[in-house]
């Protein structure tokens, strides 16, 4: 329950204080099955804690649903991922690669979250590593139900049984920061010191401790608001009591629940056929007081554990909400300890964090059981509100008949129904709601797990203070929708309303009891309400006063022994006994004790204007030997200083002459007699001195030229005319130049005259000319005084021959001003081409051709068809050689030459080698071909060297008759030897020849 408090607020100030306090709750609540969230949903995020034999384990992700569905398991931070449809009363089994989810890590973040969402609908998740003899099983809660904040349920075996207890955080997809403060030292880690994770998206963060149990250790998120999932276990251990004993060893894991879904009542039921296990209870709370079967067993502080030995059911509450976890048993102890059922099975360690009273609002769940390995049996634990034990239904068939009432609470019952591999489903049908825990147990190996709680957050029950004489809303602040509500205040007033008003007309203490009806059952809860009595102010001093503004005044309060001044603008403290007060405007201040229930006194203080003076111009400079009017206004008496240097101390206006930087000060008395003052600095700045440097330095420049003037002396520049700004200026007219030098206050000015000297007049005769090449010039200059032309000549002529176009310049320099002209001569270079050279034959003629001119000449005019005209025919007998001379338009002439060479032809003589001189006509004669021969001889012999015919006419030819007889030579082999002249070459040829007839 918690209130909430009217309070007269004309009499007193009354302030409360709202804390927790230990309540009585006689029945545990029932939630309306409308506001229960189950461990079914469709997004979960979970993890596998290192289990000792890691790359052999068989890591399974079962899912079980009420309606048929299907989904996706991934591992984001790994490459794996697969689809699974999910049917009622079927189990699915997606086994993941241990590749991806074995963690060895003692200390650190791998990506190894895994994640489950649904395609649609809801479903159940469970996880189970498997290997040879070893497993361990846990829920997983779905994303919306994670918290915010947990304490870690884990188990470390002493003597060591060789395992390391151990945590592991799961992130939801997101970056998380959590805060960890470890219960036990642990690595870099010291006992009760927080450090800060943060865990990446997909990541999972394990710690591991080899020395020492990491239960009591707390979880919360850093920024209060990130939700994640934690584990809790052992990667190897044995669990007996007492620990000196030792035995199997089996890994343990298992979700933990946030804080805000503990409760404060539970029901333990011990493992099925074994009937033993360690029973640990965990709180949050300093002060938390554990009842077992209604018997006090133990007071714990926050993050205290108490464990005891379990053989029966018992009804476990407390009065603040805490954690139980069941560890079971491990089968075979070294002392020789064990547990023979019936079937011979012994099982190993396993650890179930179990669901609170608070939580049994599963009006269905479906869950799995796994024959897997070495396990041989299967158990359902169910346990229920003793009304609902005849609506709740085990796979459709009901169970009416076989709930046992738990002795010590007799609102609650329970079953055990022995179950095979498979999916199954448990229904509370119109009931408050069902817990169900399922445990597997085989020679040397054991699985277990809560299959179905809901999850949903439990409200502390707070402790409540009143003042006598308040009006105070009490909250019921429980779950769910009663039918009815019963209140008792405890003073004789009653009320049938949720949330009532009431008003205790007596200080002390009161127990207010509601009594709730629910469909299943009725609630009964109690709390401690305490009216204390109204202490308080009795005076301050001053009662009353009145300020100037800028004044203060000192308050003191007496008849308590803690204030809070309201308001505290304007106080130097407000929570002392003697505050001062420098309020700004008229203020009425409040005080009120703080301690316990208080009264409150008030003062009202009245802040009279000031005068509010100012001073016209607030701030300003003067050039030396100025002045300035200083007017103050604001209030109506003033008096000014100093007195030095003004025309008037008590006047709003005077006038301000000072030879040095001076402050002037006016005080403002106005009729309340509040005071007021103003001041000003007046500023006196030297006058610039203003200087022109001109280049260059004589004032006079030539036509044409600009002179520099450069002006120094300020900060800021104004050149007239023009009105230019910069410090330098460049000017070309005659003209008195002005320069106003300022320093940003003061300013002065200077000038400086430019007088512009006309340039000379300069001529060249003649200004232009042609000459043919060869020739020379005279260039004639006039106009200066003195000369110096571009060929370094410096008379007032010179005389040139170029041999190309050239151009003369010369400079004239007269009072130190120059000018110069220039001349072009250009050079007449006559254009003739003659073509070409040539070889012809004798006898032969050739085209000669010449272009360019205008006209021509050609000589020798021997064997020429004309001598002026650009082309002859010319048909010359020996080597001639032309000359072609042109005129052009200036007269200048020009000559080339054409050679060409006659050729005589001459060939070597063309001699047969057979002739037949038998007067049939044909090849009759010895023919021989000489060209072009001037002299020619030919003598032929017989064999024998003897001559047989001569000749030196060349057109007469051997018949081969003998020496021109009539006797013809014998058939046979001739020899002849011909020579003759071609030209001034001489031939000589020799051979032989067949005469046959």
């Amino acid at each position: 329950m918690a209130i909430s408090l009217h309070k007269d607020i004309y009499s007193r100030k009354v302030l409360a204080c709202l804390l927790i306090l230990t309540s009585i709750l006689l029945s545990n609540s029932c939630l309306s099955q409308s506001i229960a969230n189950t461990s079914a949903g469709s997004d979960f995020w979970c993890g596998f804690p290192e289990e000792i034999d890691q790359n052999n384990v068989t890591y399974n992700i079962y899912i079980t649903c009420l309606k048929a569905t299907s989904g996706t398991v991934s591992v984001p931070g790994a490459p794996f991922s697969q689809h699974f449809t999910v049917a009622p009363n079927v189990l699915t089994t997606v086994t993941i690669p241990h590749v991806d989810v074995v963690n060895t890590t003692t200390d650190g973040l791998k990506p190894m979250a895994i994640h489950v969402t649904s395609d649609s609908g809801v479903f159940s998740v469970y996880s189970q590593g498997l290997v040879g003899v070893r497993s361990a099983a846990s829920i997983a809660l779905p994303t919306p139900f994670l918290g915010t904040s947990y304490y870690v349920l884990s188990w470390y075996e002493t003597p060591a049984s060789g395992g390391s207890s151990e945590l592991m955080v799961v992130g939801t997809g997101v970056p998380v920061t959590v805060t960890i403060t470890p219960s036990v030292t642990v690595g870099t880690h010291p006992h009760g010191q927080p450090y800060n994770i943060t865990i990446p998206a997909n990541d999972v963060y394990q710690l591991q401790c080899n020395d020492s149990d990491l239960t009591g250790t707390t979880i919360v998120a850093t920024n209060g608001t990130d939700i994640f999932a934690v584990l809790g276990g052992n990667d190897i251990t044995s669990v007996a009591e007492p620990r000196t004993q030792n035995g199997d060893v089996d890994p343990l894991y298992s979700a933990m629940y946030p804080t805000k879904n503990w409760g404060k009542s539970y029901v333990f039921i011990p493992t099925p056929l074994i009937n033993e296990d360690v029973c640990r209870v965990l709180a949050a709370q300093a002060g938390t007081q554990v009842y077992f079967n209604n018997q006090l067993q133990v007071t714990l502080g926050a993050g205290q554990y108490y464990d005891t030995v379990m053989t029966t059911p018992c009804y476990i509450n407390a009065t603040a909400p805490v954690e139980v976890g069941k560890f079971m048993y491990t089968g075979t102890l070294d002392a020789g300890h064990h547990f023979p059922p019936p079937n011979g099975s012994w099982g190993d360690p396993e650890e179930i964090v179990q669901g609170a009273n608070e939580q049994m609002f599963v009006d269905s769940i479906s869950f799995y059981a796994t024959t897997a390995d070495a396990l041989d049996s299967n158990w359902a634990t169910i346990v229920t509100r003793t009304s609902d034990t005849s609506r709740i239904t085990f796979d459709g068939i009901g169970l009416s008949g076989h709930f046992h009432v738990l002795a010590a609470n007799t609102n609650y019952s329970y079953t055990i129904k022995s179950i095979t591999q498979g999916a199954y489903v448990v229904e509370d049908t119109g009931g408050c709601g069902v817990l169900v825990y399922v445990t597997g147990i085989g020679s040397a190996i054991s699985y277990g797990y809560t299959a179905g709680i809901a999850v949903s957050a439990v409200r502390p029950t707070p402790k409540l203070n009143a003042c006598l004489g308040d009006s105070i809303q009490i909250l019921s602040g429980i779950p769910g929708s009663p039918s009815s509500y019963a209140w008792s205040f405890g003073d004789g007033g009653t009320s049938n309303v949720a949330n009532p008003w009431h008003k205790y007309a007596l200080t002390g203490n009161y127990l207010a009891r509601l009594i709730a009806n629910y469909p299943c059952f009725v609630d009964t809860v109690y709390d401690s309400i305490t009216v204390n009595p109204v202490v308080g102010v009795t005076t301050i001093t001053p009662p009353s006063d009145t300020l100037c503004n800028g004044s203060s005044v000192s308050l003191t309060v007496s008849g308590a022994s803690a204030y809070s001044w309201i308001p505290s603008a304007g106080l130097s403290c407000s929570n002392c006994l003697t505050p001062t007060a420098s309020p700004t405007v008229t203020t009425t201040y409040t005080v009120v004790s703080t301690s316990g229930c208080t009264n409150k006194d008030s003062i009202t203080i009245k802040v009279n204007p000031d005068s509010a003076v100012s001073i016209t111009p607030p701030l300003d400079t003067i050039c030396t030997g100025g002045q300035k009017t200083l007017t103050a206004s604001g209030s109506s008496n003033y008096v000014w200083s100093p007195n030095t240097d003004l025309t008037c101390t008590s006047c709003a206006s005077t006038t301000a002459n000072p030879t040095a930087p001076t402050n002037y000060k006016v005080v403002a008395t106005n009729s309340f007699g509040c005071k007021d003052s103003a001041s000003v600095t007046l500023w006196v700045k030297s006058k610039p001195i203003p200087i022109i440097t001109a280049v260059p330095p004589n004032d006079s420049i030539c036509a044409g030229d600009s002179a520099h003037l450069s002006g120094s002396g300020g900060g800021s520049y104004l050149w007239t005319p023009g009105n230019f700004t910069q410090s330098n200026i460049w000017v070309k007219t005659n003209n008195t130049y002005s320069l106003a030098v300022s320093n940003g206050t003061c300013s002065t000015d200077t000038s400086v005259t430019i007088t512009v000297i006309p340039s000379p007049l300069v001529t060249i005769v003649p200004p232009t000319s042609t000459i043919c090449f060869g020739s020379n010039i005279t260039l004639t200059a006039s106009g200066g005084g003195t000369y110096k032309w571009s060929n370094n000549s410096t008379n007032s002529f010179i005389t040139v021959d170029p041999t190309s176009n050239s151009t003369y310049k010369v400079a004239v320099i007269t009072n130190g001003c120059k000018d110069s002209a220039s001349t072009t001569v250009t050079v007449d270079v006559p254009v003739l081409n003659a073509c070409c050279d040539d070889s012809i034959k004798f006898g032969d003629t050739v085209h000669l051709n010449a272009n360019g001119a205008t006209s021509y000449t050609w000589s020798p005019a021997a064997g020429l068809s004309c001598t002026n005209c650009p082309d002859p025919i010319a048909s010359p007998t020996v080597n001639t050689t032309y000359t072609v001379t042109s005129e052009d338009a200036n007269g200048c002439s020009q000559d080339r030459i054409i050679t060409i060479d006659v050729k005589v032809q001459c060939a070597d003589f063309n001699v047969p080698n057979v002739f037949t001189p038998n007067n049939d006509g044909i090849n009759d004669d010895l023919v021989i071909t000489v060209l072009n021969s001037t002299s020619y001889s030919i003598t032929i012999f017989d064999r024998w060297g003897k001559q047989v015919y001569s000749s030196s006419n060349i057109a007469e030819y051997w018949n081969g008759r003998v020496n021109n007889t009539d006797n013809l030579a014998p058939d046979g082999t001739y020899y002849y030897s011909i020579k003759a002249t071609c030209g001034t070459t001489e031939y000589t040829k020799k051979g032989f020849i067949e005469l046959v007839k």
